[in-house]
């Protein structure tokens, strides 16, 4: 379903952007690179002394502006990392020390608006999960190892754009709405299943630094 989804959802931002460019308009593509500072946001009540990962983020844009300059659209396509590190405090009083590490190939689609070199951008971004592994530097615990994921997430992107003739600089918010452990199932104490709507949900929050080189058509 999620396949499909993504796919739909592709051929529209190609068709849009092919709409675009049959119109009196300014076409751009370039590179970025950056950081990327995430964390999760979890909805139970567990005590934690969370810190947020910072991981790598790089890749290509192409961006069509109205030529009026004010108005455009831009998309993207990046490896992105995001992730979590935490100290989880158990009922036993015992200390997990938990590094969640993951990777994605990340497709944001999103509205821009110019206000002078500023540019103000909103939309949906799109990401296919490439791996996820979970390291645990107290007892071992699958260190390093593979575990399975969700394959696709979701999030709202917001962001802001300075840029000066060729080159940009950008800070960018991204918020999951997918749940990542909507593929797990989750037990009580006595070994019952929780249900979906009572277990442990958790969701991507990121924000982005990135630097990028322009190439105006």
């Amino acid at each position: 379903m999620f396949t499909q989804l993504h796919s739909k959802l592709a051929c529209c931002a190609l068709l849009m952007l092919g709409a675009a460019a049959g119109l009196n308009a300014q076409w751009s593509y370039g590179a970025k690179a950056g950081a990327a500072i995430s964390q999760h946001i979890k909805s139970d009540d567990m005590e934690r002394a969370s810190e947020r990962r910072i991981g790598m983020l790089g890749g290509f844009f192409a961006e069509w502006r109205h030529e009026t300059q004010k108005w455009g659209l831009r998309t993207e396509l990046l490896y992105l990392e995001q992730g979590e590190k935490y100290k989880a405090f158990w009922p036993d009083s015992s200390i997990t020390d938990i590094d969640v590490r993951q990777q994605y190939i990340v497709l944001p689609l999103l509205a821009s608006y110019a206000l002078g070199p500023l540019r103000l951008e909103v939309g949906p971004q799109f990401a296919y999960h490439l791996h996820r592994s979970f390291r645990n530097e107290k007892d071992d615990w699958q260190n390093g190892s593979l575990v399975p994921v969700p394959g696709f997430d979701l999030a709202a992107n917001a962001g802001l754009r300075f840029t000066y003739k060729r080159f940009e600089i950008g800070l960018a918010y991204s918020r999951g709405l997918l749940n990542l452990n909507r593929i797990y199932e989750f037990t009580d104490a006595n070994g019952q299943p929780i249900p979906n709507s009572k277990a442990l949900k958790s969701y991507n929050e990121t924000l982005q630094l990135a630097f990028g080189y322009r190439i105006i058509r």
